[in-house]
């Protein structure tokens, strides 16, 4: 039994169309996949599945300094953009995990 099927295999753009309906989301999604792609140039649509583990992994980091962030940044934490932002990160970490990309 190949033990690799239990995570299906998307192309970028196919889990760009499946996460979550919003403006907030999706520019973190793009913006993100863009970093991954600076950051490993071997990376190209043909390997997306390591595109996006590496965009789960990023993204995992992004949410533990969220949760982490220092009481001193309370006043930022208030803040509209902010609190958008935060959720954003989340709602997106969440579509990749429910895709089976957890990072």
């Amino acid at each position: 039994m190949n033990m690799n099927t239990t995570k299906p295999t998307f192309t970028i753009d196919q889990v760009a169309m499946r996460i979550t309906n919003s403006s907030a989301v999706r520019h973190i999604f793009w913006k993100l996949i863009d970093e991954v792609m600076a950051e490993n140039p071997t990376f190209t649509e043909d390997n997306s599945d390591e595109v996006l583990t590496e965009l789960a992994f990023k993204l995992n980091n992004l949410a533990y300094d969220i949760e982490t962030s220092d009481a001193h940044d309370e006043h930022h934490k208030t803040t509209t953009k902010h609190s958008q932002y935060q959720r954003a990160v989340f709602q997106l970490k969440n579509d990749l995990s429910d895709l089976g990309y957890r990072g």
